[in-house]
């Protein structure tokens, strides 16, 4: 397996990945989503062309390949704000897209791109790193050092 930073000539695969992530592990994009967040082929790759000028500055993105194909990526977005009790460092991480090919799973690829991106925040000056959590997945994000964190009080959101 080799692992590797992606660049802007990993975009196509990239976006296979990100539409793999959608299909494999969401539900069912109603038609309402796919206008806020399109995932069919002729739309997805804009998203990137978009947010190229992000890739490599506060947008990473890793991959794992075997014989030249990508079987497993996933995205380390850096967030900047001004220093806080709660955001120390001024900057944080946070780990998204973590999809690996079904056939590839279990073999401890997913586990080696989230200790690529530990080491890159750290070299990164990153002061925290956060992720999604999964039931699946939490033994793996405890071992490699994750830990639920409960911020008090409980951030809130509105959806614009």
């Amino acid at each position: 397996m080799k692992y590797t930073q992606a660049g802007t000539d990993r975009i196509p695969q990239l976006v296979r990945m990100r539409i793999e992530y959608i299909q494999h592990d969401h539900v069912r994009l109603c038609s309402a989503d796919e206008r806020i967040m399109p995932t069919r082929q002729p739309h997805c790759p804009d998203y990137y062309v978009r947010h190229v000028r992000h890739l490599n500055k506060d947008l990473f993105a890793f991959t794992a390949e075997d014989n030249g194909t990508v079987v497993a990526a996933s995205l380390l977005q850096v967030i900047e704000k001004p220093s806080s009790p709660i955001f120390f460092i001024g900057r944080a991480g946070e780990a998204l897209n973590v999809f690996t090919m079904p056939e590839y799973r279990r073999q401890g690829i997913s586990t080696a791109l989230k200790k690529i991106i530990i080491a890159f925040a750290r070299q990164y000056r990153v002061g925290f790193l956060e992720l999604r959590d999964t039931e699946a997945a939490h033994p793996m994000h405890e071992k490699i050092g994750f830990a639920h964190h409960q911020l008090t009080p409980p951030p809130v959101r509105r959806l614009l």
